[in-house]
């Protein structure tokens, strides 16, 4: 039989063997417990807070942002458009505004009958002193010349004489021009040996006042202008009452007859005449 005799240096080695074993084992349990724990909750919960923190902010930021911008963009336009009517309020319309666009706007030739020292061409009777031949006066729309736009009455007269004229009128309602000037642009075609001017008739007498006589010059726009605001009756008749205009009209006259004999003989002939912007303001 064969006896086994105990070695303690073989004792000390396994358990130091066994010590080590055991130290591993721990040490790799108490790192990989102590690593991971706090690698992942550390993680974790900075995630966590990061979304939760996204969410809240979105929904606020879009409110805000959308409540200030409607409310702003609403206040701009309302303010705009009520400069813009402001404005244009501000700008008096004229009380009488004919430009004659696309028609003769109602203006008629005066038929009167004078049988005075001045002759109407107009008249429907033999005052008129139109010659064997001739023809009486027209009053038509022209289309293609005006100023300061296409359009403008057109008048056609023969002039055989000193002292005639023609006259071109519109009858009105009672117009209130109180303050304001009458104006209008004449052309004739050709030479003219002659002038224009602007009258009123106001009241229920039509009581006349007029301005003052301009030479008209051939091809061009010559400015007519009445002051119902300094205008004078005419000799011996009532105030002229502004506010009370029932006619207006442009009084077209070949020149009077020279004081001298030796002036000659009047040189006429047919004439035309524009008309345009008849505006009182």
């Amino acid at each position: 039989m064969r006896v086994f005799r105990f070695r303690p240096s073989s004792l000390i080695v396994l358990s130091g063997a066994a010590l080590a074993l055991a130290s591993v084992a721990c040490s790799s349990s108490a790192g990989g417990s102590g690593t991971g724990g706090s690698g992942g909750n550390a993680k974790g919960g900075a995630g966590g807070s990061a979304a939760t923190g996204g969410t809240g902010g979105s929904p606020v930021a879009g409110t805000g942002g959308s409540a200030v911008t409607g409310t702003g963009g609403s206040a701009g336009s309302s303010s705009g458009g009520k400069g813009g009517s402001a404005g244009v309020g501000d700008a008096a319309a004229p009380k009488l505004d004919y430009t004659f666009d696309s028609s003769t706007d109602g203006f008629t030739l005066q038929t009167y009958v004078d049988t005075g020292t001045y002759r109407n061409l107009g008249a429907l009777a033999t005052d008129a002193g139109v010659p064997d031949g001739g023809t009486y006066p027209t009053l038509s729309f022209n289309s293609t010349a005006g100023s300061p736009s296409p359009g403008s009455l057109q008048v056609t007269a023969d002039f055989t004489d000193y002292n005639q004229y023609v006259e071109v009128l519109l009858g009105v309602s009672s117009v209130d021009l109180t303050g304001t000037t009458l104006t209008a642009l004449v052309q004739v075609d050709p030479a003219f040996n002659g002038g224009a001017f602007l009258y009123v008739k106001t009241g229920p007498s039509y009581v006349y006042g007029s301005g003052s006589g301009v030479t008209l010059t051939p091809g061009s726009w010559v400015p007519l202008s009445l002051d119902l605001s300094a205008v004078a009756a005419a000799g011996g008749d009532a105030g002229i009452a502004p506010a009370m205009i029932r006619e207006i009209g442009i009084h077209i006259y070949s020149a009077g007859s020279p004081a001298s004999a030796d002036a000659g003989a009047f040189v006429g002939g047919t004439e035309t005449f524009l008309i345009d912007s008849v505006i009182a303001e």
